[in-house]
């Protein structure tokens, strides 16, 4: 291989590199994983095929009121009085346990 054919190879290997990244960073999977996506890509001899599959089964992220419905326990937000009462108990059991992960609350 020549100097000139090596240089092509290095060119084509990197824009395959980049076509990969992007390919994964744009699945619709990412949407809300952006961070897990990006971590993805950056894995050597990962497929965007396989990347998909691990997007799809890990939850999606977003800020702790988001996930909550509205509440923000350091705002004092509280959401309105829902007939989704076990979604809402749901959200709030997550972030007990989002905080206790976090070293955040103490008993």
């Amino acid at each position: 291989m020549d100097q000139a054919e090596l240089e092509k190879a290095k060119k084509d290997a990197a824009a395959e590199e980049r076509q990969r990244i992007t390919a994964i960073q744009a699945l619709d999977e990412a949407k809300g994983r952006e961070k897990l996506a990006a971590e993805l890509a950056a894995t050597d001899g990962m497929t965007a095929e396989r990347a998909k599959a691990i997007l799809a089964a890990a939850p999606k992220t977003g800020s702790l009121e988001e996930r909550a419905g509205g509440f923000n326990p350091a705002l004092g937000h509280a959401p309105a009085v829902s007939d989704k009462q076990g979604e809402i108990d749901k959200a709030y059991a997550d972030i007990a346990a989002d905080l206790n992960r976090r070293g955040g609350v103490t008993r």
